[in-house]
């Protein structure tokens, strides 16, 4: 589960599986394919997280304009139960 006012939504892109944005506080959490950690990082403009949405290849957009730029915190995956 990532923050309660941040839905994520699935997007085609070999490295990341989900991608969502809370304009009142300016977060945008990217849900990575390898480990499932959700990345919630802090203010974002809304203009970033729309180009992000745009870009032709949405890890290429995030590894060059969101990772390494803004603070951020990390959500590990959620535990599978076992059998």
């Amino acid at each position: 589960m990532t923050n309660p006012d941040i839905t994520l939504s699935p997007v085609k892109s070999s490295n990341v599986e989900s991608v969502g944005f809370c304009s009142a506080t300016n977060r945008l959490a990217v849900r990575f394919k390898a480990g499932g950690k959700t990345y919630i990082y802090a203010d974002v403009e809304p203009s970033l997280h729309a180009d992000l949405l745009a870009a032709p290849s949405i890890g290429k957009f995030v590894g060059s304009n969101v990772v390494g730029k803004f603070q951020h915190t990390v959500m590990q995956a959620p535990q599978k139960a076992a059998p």
